[in-house]
């Protein structure tokens, strides 16, 4: 099912052009099936101050087309486990 998902593998990109990385899995609501998370992985250079991935909600996401996803640039977070001081 997952791999079904049209979003998986882009690349995610700010609306200023910065890449982010790639969609590497999305969390949807098993009761309402919306999408609840874009989880991120970003590149590896950027992994050491990020950890393994940037959680986006869908709010966040400004246009989602064919070949990629682009986000707002200032509300890019990292995922709960991450220290706040690493937002992009």
């Amino acid at each position: 099912m997952a791999s079904s998902l049209p979003c998986l593998h882009k690349p995610v990109y700010t609306t200023t052009g910065r890449y982010l990385g790639r969609v590497a899995d999305v969390e949807v609501d098993a009761l309402t099936h919306q999408v609840v998370h874009y989880l991120v992985a970003p590149l590896p250079t950027l992994q050491r101050f990020l950890g393994s991935c940037l959680t986006i909600a869908p709010r966040q996401v400004v246009r989602l087309t064919v070949d990629e996803l682009t986000v707002d640039d200032l509300t890019v977070s990292p995922t709960p486990e991450q220290k706040p001081s690493a937002v992009v």
